[in-house]
């Protein structure tokens, strides 16, 4: 009995030696080529995730402005930016949406030179911007007046029957507002052309009234339609 446990024991030490010896032989044996396998895999890998790429971003521009001023001229709202930099991080940027905003808040009537400054945009370590299009805008701010001009009533044809006596609009008189160079060369409003051909009988008909511009807002009264009360005589 006590040969058999010493026969299993002495075989136990044999297979615990061949492990050592294959570990051994694993971290000591070819060390040159396994380290140079090492040094080409992680070459390799940096390689790849450093490798630079390009790509193109179009951003939305966002204008802010004084409750009482305007931006008159034409601005774009979006610009291009090429971007360059390593892949591993354009991945991430290529999947983020931007947006930029001009703060004009402070900034008085007349042209202002804005430079686009894609520092703002936080696009990460190692990303370069290659251009800008465009990299410069020049907004124009104006203040935005209010005035009261009457209402002309736009008429074409004639009744079949009767004459027309008169042609009253309710409102007589509609108050706009818009930027002072455009409201200083109204001085009237009209409405689109309203066809008499057709009227057989005095009454009221409801006209469109028609904006010289869309930076022109109505302030009273807000809706865009008036009525246009016509007498016809026999």
């Amino acid at each position: 009995m006590i040969q058999k446990y010493i026969k299993r024991f002495l075989k136990n030490i044999r297979d615990v030696e061949k492990v050592k010896s294959f570990v051994y032989q694993t971290f000591t044996k070819n060390v040159t080529l396994k380290l140079i396998a090492a040094v080409m895999t992680l070459t390799l890998f940096l390689l790849v995730a450093g490798e630079s790429v390009q790509t193109s971003k179009t951003v939305p521009i966002e204008y802010v402005t004084a409750e009482d001023m305007m931006i008159v001229n034409a601005v774009p709202f979006e610009f291009e930016m090429i971007l360059s930099g390593p892949k591993s991080v354009m991945g991430a940027v290529r999947a983020r949406e931007f947006s930029y905003k001009i703060n004009l808040a402070n900034a008085g009537p007349g042209t202002s030179r804005v430079r686009i400054n894609p520092r703002l945009l936080t696009l990460g370590r190692g990303v370069i911007v290659s251009s800008l299009m465009p990299s410069i805008i020049y907004p124009k701010l104006e203040k935005i007046t209010t005035k009261k001009v009457p209402v002309v009533v736009l008429k074409t044809g004639r009744p079949q029957k009767g004459h027309v006596q008169s042609i009253v609009a309710e409102p007589a008189e509609v108050t706009i507002s818009g930027p002072v160079s455009y409201i200083d060369k109204i001085v009237s409003l009209n409405t689109e052309e309203l066809d008499l051909t057709f009227l057989t009988q005095s009454g009221e008909y409801v006209v469109k009234l028609k904006l010289p511009d869309e930076k022109i807002t109505l302030v009273e009264p807000k809706k865009d339609h008036i009525k246009v009360k016509i007498e016809l005589s026999r």
